[in-house]
Parts: C-alpha cells; structure tokens; sequence
C-alpha cells in the first residue's frame, strides 16, 4: 500500500523506540537545527513531528541548497549528501524536480539517496514535469525518428505551437537549408523542449551539468550525448525513472494531503482507469469513484505503479502509432487527456493569489454551459473554498491540502481553515522574480509542519523578492488547542479581492510588522503592504467562521 497514513499510535511507538535505543548519530534531540530568520523552538515532545516541505524546483540546484539552509529538517552531511537533522524530521517533495536549471542530474541523485536512506520519513510526488519525460522513450525511439516528420502532430494541449515540420522549416530558413536535412534526434528533443514542454533552455541544460559532471568543457559534450543520456534517465535505472518509481501520486501524514496539483470538485475521489489515452478525448475517459480519502490515495498511487510498469515492458509505439506503454501517467498530468479531473495539473493560484475574481468567473463559466471539448479545461483554476470538497474531506479527518505547480509570486499563498474548515497552502514560488536569470533571485519559500500528524500547525516562512523576511505561524489544527494560535489575517480575503499573503518582519528594530497584500488576475498582480492595525480596520467578507482576535494572535507570538 502506498497511501501514507500515519495514526498517533504509530507515533507514540516511534518515540518509545527512540527513547529505548538513544539518538540517532549526529542528530541532536535537544533543539532543533539552525534555521535563517526562522523563530528556534524546542525539539518536538514526543508524539510530535516536523515535515518540511518543498515543490517545483525545476533543476535549481543552487536554490534548492538555499531553501536546504533554512529547511530545518534536512542538511548536508557531506558534499552532495542530504540527511534528516533529527529522528522527528519528515520531508515532502512535491514534484517537477527537473527542467528548468542546470541541475537536474544533482539534484534527483541527492532525492533519491535520501529517500534510499529514510524511506519511511521521506516522500516524493510525481510532478507533471517529471512525469511528461515519459514520452521520450516513444517520441525520440528510431521507428519514430524514420516516419516524416510532416506526420508528427503539434501538442493536443496547445493548438497555437508550430508543429515540427514548422519548427524545422523555420529553422532551415535560418540557416539556409532544407528541413529534411536538419530532422534529428536532437532537433526534435529540441523542439519537443521548447514548444510542448515549456523549457526551451533545458537541451543546453543537459549539456553544462553532463560537462560538469565529467569534467569537461561543454563544446565537448555532443547533441548525441545529450540526446541518449536525456533517453537513458527515463528508462528503467535512469534518475527520472528511479525518482518516479519513489514517488506517489498523493501523500497523506495524518491530517494533511499532499498532492501536486489540485483537489477539487472535479478529481476528488475518481481514480482514472488503466486504459486512459493521452489524448484530446470527446468525451470523458473512464475511471471510478472512491469513498474516502484513503482509497482515493491508494487507487492514484496504484495507477502510478501500474504505468510505470506498463511504460518498463512497452517504452515505445506500437506498430500502428496508436498506444505506448506509461499513456496512462502522461494522461494523468495532461487536464485535457484527463477531462479536468488532473490531481497533478489542476491548480489553485491565480494572480499570485490563492484564488481571484477571475478565477470564479472563469468556474462559473464552465459550469453554466455543456463542456462539448476537453479544451474547455485548459484556463479554469479549481476553487480553494469549495465546500463540497471540504466537507468531503473534513468526513475523512483531512484539514490541510499542500500543493505546488502553479506559481504564485514571491511567497507561498495560503487560505485560512476558517472559510471552510480546510487550510489550503500553495508553495510553488518558481517565479518569485522574472527579471532574474533564474526567475528566482532573492526569494526562497518556505513551510514546515509542526506537532502531532493529527494536531499541528504551519509555519510559512523564506524571504520576498526585495529581500524582507516573512514568518507566519498559522493555527494549529486538530486536538485541543484546534483553530488556536494563528496569525488572523494571512490566508484572508479582504474587500476588493485583495489577500493577505504573508506577515514581513520589520527591517529595523522599532519598525512595525507589515503585511504583504495582493490582488491579481492570470500572470498580473498588485501589491501593497498594511499595518496588523490597518487590517483590522478592512473588511473580510467570505470569513465564514471566527477567527481569533488579534490580542491573541499577539500573545501567541510573545
């Protein structure tokens, strides 16, 4: 089984043993580890547990090692070599490990040496960047390669990219040659990079890290080589198959459900069925529905099994170009292939925010005329505040949903519990700042969870684009102390549609905290900044339960 559901029984167990065999070498149970700008808290009493958690690093390997500094719960132990900084520390990844940057091949080596090494307190999940490298075997394969390459079709999911038989005359225009001359392995990775995967840079990518690696300048590094070591890493012993086969399609710890994408009114409980094409389907492709969370984790961890091993027996096309083997995950993070019940690509955050005007407008669309075309799905962001969802959810003891994949500016976007019941964090920040090279900068985000798995707290921390530090304590949930403790107003919608993201520590002693706000719509967004004082002054709305007053949140943090 490989739904993770821990119970506080289990818990209790894990430090008995703890106690009964010592510390861990080199762990220390008495405080925890260093963390940049982040409030030191006493190790966790026993039955207690902190999960640190990280997404969408896309091959940063240079961010990856800065959020490595102030997580908590992982450190180097070594040069390259992750380890756990004490026997209570858990670490969730939430997927797409690789694209993006130049240290792809690092990067998933340390992933997956650390789960090798805790693998019951290390958990990774299939991103649609990680699970989308599936199509190489097949696309790139030689019985590929000899069809014409007018016969290749453009992306199902984007109708607006050139085809390859474009991208090849319009790079024989350049160059002064014929498309025919230029059809290889490596322009089609190329073109399949740059307009079905949204990475154009990661071919060159490839090449300096397999140049680093090996200690060679990268003129040295051929389009071949490039081509056959992208191939090998999704092929069984490959980094991106090891790292696929150590993951899950969703995670549960207790009270908190982890999923790359979205859980929403749509993919809740549906488990897709082996036979799904990837495709742009005419009508919904079949699957079942589930009764509770658990089944609902085990079915999509299942189905991730199965694809993986029907990708291992059947990596390329068959005869008549109609199946491959692993269709089935390259549908599941596809929302058209997928007729929007995607729990790897649905998504909350819009205009940097958890959710927007927008947004709702764009749902509500949706829902007031017949979907006759899985395209109708592309634009549509799932609703953070769905009660249904939540009731759901809430019946099943789940009062925290943690996802990534949409980026949602500088620091993660959180929703409070007190709307439905349900807190929702969005952490993917790969966008904190698009004038860097990195579309990163000064940014890093990010979150822990604290105390028992079914009675914790979140503590949203890291650094915005300008530099500032930002730390929130949000409430703890679950037990006795449930809706207790929290800071009250990030995660809250005020008038306007405007949300309050994070709490900025003062820049100089004396200065008063402020609030990073913000309004947006698709990629655009407006910030400002607000006294706690100030907040209390604006009106929230949609708060449908009562949150704690400020006077305590106060005291919480004294």
């Amino acid at each position: 089984m490989r739904a993770f559901v821990f119970c506080e029984l289990c818990l209790r167990l894990t430090a008995a043993f703890q106690l009964f065999r010592g510390p861990w070498p080199n762990c220390r149970l008495t405080t925890m580890p260093a963390r940049v700008g982040l409030v030191q808290e006493a190790c966790p009493a026993a039955g207690s547990v902190e999960i640190g958690y990280v997404t969408d690093i896309e091959g940063n390997i240079n961010y990856f090692d800065k959020w490595v500094e102030q997580s908590g719960v992982l450190r180097y132990s070594a040069p390259g070599v992750l380890e756990l900084t004490h026997p209570l520390a858990y670490f969730v990844f939430g997927g797409d490990a690789i694209d993006r940057g130049p240290g792809n091949l690092r990067l998933l080596r340390r992933l997956v040496a650390l789960k090798h090494s805790a693998p019951e307190r290390v958990f990774f999940l299939a991103g649609n960047r990680d699970l989308n490298k599936l199509r190489m075997s097949s696309e790139l394969d030689d019985a590929d390669l000899s069809r014409p390459f007018t016969e290749i079709p453009r992306p199902h999911w984007d109708a607006n990219v050139p085809s390859l038989a474009e991208y090849l005359e319009a790079l024989a225009a350049e160059r002064g040659t014929i498309a025919s001359e230029l059809d290889c392995r490596a322009e089609r990775l190329r073109w399949m990079y740059k307009h079905t995967l949204g990475c154009p840079d990661t071919f060159e990518f490839w090449r300096t890290e397999l140049a680093l690696l090996s200690d060679r300048n990268t003129n040295e590094v051929g389009d071949e080589e490039v081509v056959a070591e992208t191939l090998a890493s999704v092929m069984p012993g490959g980094l991106v198959r090891q790292y696929l086969e150590l993951a899950s399609a969703a995670v549960l710890l207790g009270q908190t459900l982890f999923v790359h994408g979205a859980v929403d009114e749509r993919n809740m409980q549906f488990v897709p069925d082996d036979s799904t094409r990837f495709c742009l389907p005419e009508e919904p492709q079949g699957g079942s529905y589930v009764s509770t969370v658990a089944e609902w984790v085990d079915g999509l961890n299942g189905f991730l099994t199965r694809g993986l091993a029907d990708h291992a027996r059947r990596p390329e096309w068959d005869a008549q170009r109609s199946s491959r083997g692993g269709e089935q995950l390259l549908a599941l993070q596809n929302r058209e292939a997928m007729w929007g019940r995607s729990i790897v690509s649905n998504c909350y955050c819009d205009g940097s925010t958890i959710t927007s005007a927008r947004a709702a407008e764009e749902r509500q669309k949706l829902r007031s005329s017949p979907v006759t075309n899985a395209s109708q799905f592309k634009l549509v962001c799932s609703d953070p505040r769905d009660a249904k969802v939540a009731k759901w959810l809430l019946g099943e003891g789940v009062r925290r949903v943690v996802v990534g994949h949409k980026p949602s500016g500088d620091c993660p976007s959180v929703l409070s519990h007190t709307y439905t019941g349900v807190e929702v964090l969005s952490v993917d920040t790969s966008y904190s700042d698009i004038d860097f090279g990195d579309s990163r900068g000064a940014a890093v985000a990010g979150l822990v969870l604290r105390g028992p798995f079914d009675a914790n707290h979140a503590v949203v921390y890291g650094k915005l684009r300008d530099g500032r530090r930002h730390e929130t304590r949000l409430s703890c949930l679950g037990g006795d102390a449930h809706g207790s403790g929290g800071d009250p107003f990030v995660g809250t919608e005020l008038d306007g549609g405007w949300w309050v993201k994070a709490r900025v520590q003062p820049d100089e002693v004396g200065h008063e905290t402020q609030y990073l706000c913000v309004r947006g719509a698709g990629r655009s967004y407006t910030v400002a900044f607000h006294s706690a004082a100030k907040l209390e002054s604006l009106s929230r709305p949609l708060l449908a339960r009562t949150a704690p007053s400020r006077r305590s949140v106060m005291n919480s943090f004294s």
